[in-house]
This record gives C-alpha cells, sequence and structure tokens, in this order.
C-alpha cells in the first residue's frame, strides 16, 4: 500500500506544480510564449535528471544505501520547503523580491527563479517512480512492478485534469502552494518509511545468511557426525584414495553406477518371492492331507484300518506342473 500511495503522490505533485509555478512567474515576464516554453524546457531536463538519478542510485548502491541516500535528500528537500515557507509565506512561490524589474534576459531569470522554487522538488519527484518500482521488485519479486507505472500515469493524468477544472477555480495560488507542501510532506513520509522497510529486510537477510554460515544444517539420523567427506588436500590419503566417500562405502564417484546396479540385485533378490521348493513343500502337504482324509473315509466305510502315509519332502526345486496334475488326479478321483 505504501508503494502505491507514494508512487500516486510523486506523479500527482510532479505535474500539479508544474502549472502552478507557471502561472504564477507569467505576468512577470508579459506572458509570452516563451515563458512558457522555457517552463517546458526546464521541466523536461529536470524530468530526464530525475531517471539519471535513479538509475546511477539503483545501479551503483546497495538497496540499504539507496533508501538512506534518497531518504536524506528529501528530507533535505522538506528542510528547503520549510525555509522558503518561512522566508516566502509560502513554500515553492519565490517572494516579490525576485519580481524582475524589467523583462531583459528572461529566459534566464525563469531558470533561475523554477531552480530556487522547485528545482530539488521536481527533480526528487522525477525520480521517485523508476525508484521506487526498483525497490517494489526487489521486496516482491514474484509482483510485476509495473502496475506502479500504471498508478503513476493515473496520478499524472489526474492532476492535469483536476488543476484547470478543480484546483484554479476553488483555491488561491498561495492556497495552492500550501496544499502542495502539505502533500509533499507526505510523499516525503512515504519514502522515509519504503526507506526503513528496505533498510530492515535487508538486515534480515543479512542475519539470516549470517546465521545459515554460523550454524551449518544437522546432520541427518544415523550418520556418523565425525565423519567428512576426503578431499584431495589431505595430506594422509594417497591419489588413489581421493573422490572416495564414506557414505559411498568407500567407494568413488566413478563407482556409484556399479554400487546402485549391485543395490538393485541385493533389492530384486529380496522382494523376490517364494521359491519353487517351499511352494512345491507346502502343496505336497496339502495334497497328502487329502489323500489321508480321503483314504480315512473310504476304509471306515470298508471298516479297514490302514497306517498314514508318510509325507515326502522334495527339496529339489520343480515347476509347478507335478501340483497341478497333483491335483487335477484328486479332483478327477473317485469319491466314497
Amino acid at each position: 500500500m505504501a508503494y502505491c500511495v507514494t508512487v500516486f503522490l510523486s506523479a500527482f505533485l510532479l505535474f500539479q506544480v508544474q502549472p502552478l509555478i507557471g502561472k504564477y512567474i507569467l505576468p512577470w515576464f508579459g506572458g509570452a510564449p516563451s515563458v512558457w516554453a522555457t517552463c517546458l524546457l526546464f521541466f523536461q531536463v529536470l524530468l530526464l535528471g530525475g531517471y539519471a538519478y535513479a538509475h546511477l542510485l539503483s545501479g551503483r548502491l546497495s538497496a540499504r544505501r539507496q533508501g538512506l541516500v534518497h531518504l536524506g535528500v528529501v528530507l533535505l528537500s522538506v528542510g528547503l520547503l520549510a525555509g522558503q515557507a518561512f522566508a516566502w509565506a509560502t513554500p515553492i512561490l519565490p517572494g516579490a523580491s525576485f519580481k524582475p524589474e524589467d523583462s531583459s534576459q528572461p529566459i534566464g531569470r525563469i531558470l533561475i527563479l523554477l531552480t530556487l522554487g522547485v528545482g530539488l522538488p521536481y527533480l526528487l519527484l522525477a525520480s521517485t517512480s523508476p525508484l521506487v518500482q526498483a525497490w517494489f521488485h526487489r521486496d516482491f519479486p514474484a509482483l510485476s512492478p509495473y502496475r506502479l507505472y500504471v498508478l503513476s500515469n493515473v496520478g499524472s493524468m489526474l492532476a492535469l485534469l483536476s488543476y484547470p477544472f478543480l484546483i484554479e477555480p476553488s483555491l488561491r495560488l498561495s492556497d495552492q502552494a500550501r496544499v502542495w507542501g502539505g502533500l509533499y510532506v507526505a510523499f516525503a513520509l512515504g519514502v522515509a518509511w519504503l526507506a526503513l522497510r528496505i533498510r530492515r529486510s535487508r538486515l534480515a537477510c543479512e542475519a539470516y545468511a549470517s546465521g545459515a554460515r554460523a550454524s551449518p544444517p544437522p546432520e541427518p539420523p544415523g550418520r556418523n557426525v565425525t565423519s567428512r567427506s576426503p578431499r584431495a588436500s589431505d595430506p594422509a590419503m594417497g591419489p588413489s584414495e581421493w573422490g572416495k566417500h564414506p557414505c559411498l562405502g568407500g567407494r568413488s564417484v566413478a563407482e556409484v553406477p556399479q554400487a546402485k546396479r549391485e543395490v538393485d540385485s541385493s533389492s530384486r533378490r529380496l522382494l523376490r518371492p517364494a521359491s519353487n521348493t517351499s511352494r512345491l513343500r507346502d502343496s505336497s502337504a496339502l495334497n497328502a492331507r487329502i489323500l489321508r482324509d480321503c483314504d480315512g473315509s473310504r476304509n471306515a466305510a470298508s471298516g479297514v484300518t490302514t497306517p498314514a502315509p508318510v509325507e515326502e519332502r522334495s527339496e529339489v526345486p520343480v515347476s509347478w506342473w507335478p501340483v497341478r496334475t497333483s491335483a487335477a488326479s484328486i479332483a478327477t478321483r473317485p469319491w466314497p
């Protein structure tokens, strides 16, 4: 929210001060077209200077220093406005002592009056939009900073449209200058808040980085904490031992694929289902039990007692075919 308010105020004040100061000094020099042309030239040059200031500040200094430098210059401009209000009774509007006695050399005098009145504040207002967009992108890298650019265009258009229809008819020039000075103080407070925010976020990042360097991450459970990866700089190791790691079972990095194949083969042996021998043993015991029950039922019906058959277990692994054959033969035998 602070980013939006600061950018909007900077664009609004930037385009409000142009017709304000131009209307104030226009009668001093006869209202010639050269007065307006000189004012436009001055504002365009300062606009370009503000962009250059923002570019140098964001490209040469860190984020923390950018905030401190920009905040210092903004506070200096606020002090300058306070001095103007004390000396001229209104900020940004030169006093009557600066009114020229003749109209000779109007261009130089216009440039001096504009520089003394709105030079530094206008330069800072022009540099705020690109500079704050860079801060916003650094603070919120996932969001697009060009929304602030759109907001600055809205503020500029609103200032140009509101001055001839709302500001000029309802307020005198002195009142317009005082309102503009109050809004500039609010803009300075927004810049101060953003500068402190950048400084706090920078300090937090530095504290996190220093803490991460000071305290390494804990070792995973089951790992020998005292063990470390051998390096080629260890004097007790020969060239044949370089690149080996204790976590790889003493193998080098080049032997990792072979180790992976060994682990895969071991896992396949562990996950392999029961062998044919154990399956046959269980199936043979089941077949013998079924045969014993069938023979016992037949003998009980005929009154003959026969000893129980001895189960034979074969340790030779065979296929499933004999088991299926015996089961089929059992199914086809006549029941009593």
